[in-house]
C-alpha cells in the first residue's frame, strides 16, 4: 500500500501506482530582489520588487503497473496534462495546506523494466500555500474579531448581502461600498467585484481599494444593514 501521495485534479498519485522515492528535495519560494553594483559605492545596493517568486515542487517517484510501464505512462500523462492551468495541489507529507500549482513541462518515465520505472513530476507553485482551515466560509457577527493565522496578509473572498451604503472595516482595512443592490462579492485575490450571482460586475459600487487582512487579530465591523461572510484564505510562504 502506498502511504505517501499527492492529490491533483481530484485524483491521487497512489491511484496510478506512484510511490515517493527517498531523498526528496523541497525548494521554498524566494524573495524577488537583485543586488546592484553602483560605481563609487562599496558592496551592493539591493533593489526589491516587493514580491515573492514562484517555486518548483518536484516529486521523485517510482511507478509500478502489472499492465506494463507503457500503459501506466499514458494514464499518468492523460491525468496530469489534461488541464495545464493552475489547480489545487495537496500532498500527504505537508498536511493541512493547499498549494496552487501547474505542471511544469512534460512527463518522462525512466523505464527500468517492463512493469516499473522512475519519474520526476515537476510542478510550478505559487509562492504562498493556504491553510486548509482558512478555506472555509465564516459567517461574521458585527464586532467579531477574526485572527489571521497565517504569516502573510490574507486576500479574502467577502460576500456581503444587503443594500444601500455599507462600510466594512477589517482591522485597519476599510471597504467603502455605495448604493449596493441586494449584495456584492469582493474577491481580494483576483480583485473583482461582482453581484451575488456572479453575473454582473459591481466595480461602480466600490469606492476603496482591494486590500489584505493583516496578520494577527482583526476586529470586523460594518455600518448599514447587511450580513457578511468571509472565506479568509490564510496563507504562509510555500
Amino acid at each position: 500500500m502506498v502511504k505517501n501521495y499527492f492529490e491533483y485534479l481530484k485524483k491521487k498519485s497512489s491511484d496510478y501506482g506512484l510511490a515517493f522515492l527517498k531523498g526528496q528535495t523541497i525548494n521554498s519560494a524566494t524573495f524577488d530582489d537583485a543586488n546592484v553594483e553602483i560605481p563609487g559605492r562599496d558592496g551592493f545596493l539591493t533593489m526589491s520588487n516587493k514580491r515573492y517568486k514562484s517555486a518548483n515542487l518536484v516529486f521523485k517517484c517510482n511507478v509500478y503497473s502489472k499492465a506494463g510501464i507503457q500503459a501506466v505512462e499514458s494514464k499518468i500523462a492523460n491525468w496530469l496534462l489534461s488541464d495545464v492551468g493552475w489547480h489545487n495541489l495537496t500532498w500527504s507529507e505537508d498536511p493541512g495546506f493547499t498549494y496552487i500549482a501547474k505542471i511544469d513541462g512534460g512527463l518522462n518515465i525512466e523505464r527500468l523494466g517492463k512493469t516499473y520505472g522512475n519519474v520526476d513530476i515537476s510542478f510550478l507553485i505559487q509562492p504562498n500555500k493556504f491553510l486548509n482551515e482558512g478555506q472555509s466560509t465564516i459567517a461574521i457577527k458585527n464586532g467579531q474579531t477574526l485572527t489571521n493565522k497565517g504569516t502573510l496578509p490574507a486576500k479574502p473572498l467577502i460576500k456581503i448581502t444587503g443594500s444601500g451604503d455599507i462600510k466594512l472595516t477589517i482591522g485597519s482595512v476599510e471597504f467603502d461600498l455605495r448604493k449596493v443592490d441586494q449584495g456584492i462579492i469582493l474577491d481580494c485575490e483576483s480583485q473583482t467585484a461582482t453581484s451575488l450571482d456572479g453575473k454582473r460586475t459591481q466595480f461602480d459600487k466600490l469606492y476603496s481599494n482591494f486590500d489584505a487582512i493583516p496578520v494577527g487579530n482583526n476586529k470586523i465591523s460594518w455600518t448599514g444593514s447587511a450580513t457578511v461572510e468571509i472565506t479568509p484564505r490564510w496563507a504562509v510562504i510555500a
